[in-house]
């Protein structure tokens, strides 16, 4: 069993005992050094300084709720950053949330000539951790290539980065300190959630110890705030994805012809638009308008046979389709001129005497003149 999980400041070291001794165990040894090293039997130079850690080690070991908060501290904490338990406070996110995790993101830098490397350790709420995964994952995808050894560190660091975004060890940390620093602070609720979402994370002493904790808690267990891990990941993607679709777009320029666009309109037959209108006084309206792709024919008033009349009366439309407003009524048997027509022929553009055109659909049309054509009609060469 690894010393620095059970034993940070040496307090079972100091009486000789392992870190499951019973309170008897405890008691008999504490007995039996105190006579050993007593100063007033003991006349040594370091009998003082003994006497006095045994004494301090005893103090906390022989109290349930001061061992086991010594004990959880110690899975977490070697000596040199062991916290003072009077004075523990808990640890929040930058914004002073409560509903906090840990994270270790690894940073990679290259610089052509040298390149850096570092790890930022965190503790912060889910939004905070959504900010810093996309941030550190673009700043790496764009600056962590630029050294021949920072290349590899850095596919090292983003594959590390996508599948710490729970990481065992860090939050385990967060969540004992936590635990114990809520307790001390007499919020026994948050202590409870806290050593509630340490176990997910907890070596198996540490659970033993936490399930201790939680044990002999005087209020109900909280439920546990969720976090999106899934999301965490998906927002490293992001910079991968974007550079993918930069490389991919010039795949994806096609040239455009004539003969394209013709087939298009055949297929579709009709374009939706929208037009939008913005109020300088706020708000807004849309209208809708329909537009159609019309196939020129040249006009050649000498040309008979592009003269067409109407097999029964029709209104002549602004456009190739109902939905445009109708122009006039045309009488059955009025000749008109052709003068282009839809891709699916069924619309004709026909011209009338005083030069107007608009459209008449073909099923109305037969080809050759029907009623006389009047003096000074345009659609004919006098």
């Amino acid at each position: 069993m690894n010393s620095n999980e059970t034993d940070a400041l040496g307090y079972y070291a100091a009486l000789n005992l392992h870190c499951d001794a019973d309170d008897a165990a405890i008691k008999q040894n504490y007995r039996d050094l105190a006579k050993h090293w007593h100063p007033d039997h003991n006349t040594s130079a370091e009998a003082l300084d003994n006497f006095k850690k045994i004494s301090v080690a005893y103090d906390v070991l022989k109290d349930e709720d001061k061992r086991l908060v010594y004990d959880l501290l110690s899975t977490v904490y070697a000596k040199d950053k062991y916290p003072d338990p009077d004075m523990i406070k808990p640890l929040r996110a930058a914004s002073g949330g409560a509903d906090v995790q840990a994270l270790a993101i690894e940073n990679v830098r290259g610089e052509l000539i040298r390149y850096k490397t570092a790890t930022d350790r965190c503790v912060c709420s889910y939004r905070e951790a959504l900010r810093l995964e996309f941030k550190s994952s673009v700043l790496n995808w764009l600056l962590g290539w630029w050294h021949p050894r920072a290349f590899f560190k850095n596919i090292r660091a983003l594959v590390n980065n996508f599948n710490n975004v729970n990481s065992r060890a860090e939050n385990a940390h967060l969540f004992i300190h936590n635990a114990v620093a809520y307790r001390h602070d007499g919020k026994e609720d948050m202590a409870l959630q806290s050593a509630a979402m340490a176990l997910p994370y907890a070596s198996p002493r540490q659970s033993c110890l936490l399930k201790r904790f939680i044990g002999g808690a005087s209020v109900a267990m909280p439920k546990r705030p969720a976090w999106n891990y899934l999301n965490l990941q998906l927002v490293q993607l992001v910079m991968p994805l974007a550079l993918v679709l930069l490389a991919l777009m010039p795949l994806s320029v096609k040239v455009v012809s004539e003969s394209d666009l013709l087939n298009y309109f055949a297929e579709k037959k009709e374009i939706d638009y929208n037009q939008q209108v913005e109020f300088r006084t706020g708000g807004s309206m849309s209208d809708d308008m329909v537009v159609g792709k019309v196939v020129n024919i040249p006009v050649d008033l000498s040309d008979s046979s592009k003269l067409y009349h109407l097999t029964s009366e029709q209104n002549l439309m602004y456009g190739p389709a109902d939905d445009f407003d109708v122009m006039r009524r045309l009488k059955s048997g009025k000749t008109v001129r052709i003068t282009g027509y839809t891709p699916d022929n069924i619309w004709f553009r026909v011209m009338l005497d005083e030069g107007e055109m608009g459209f008449v659909r073909q099923e109305y049309l037969r080809q050759g003149v029907g009623a006389e054509i009047p003096y000074g009609s345009k659609i004919v060469k006098r």
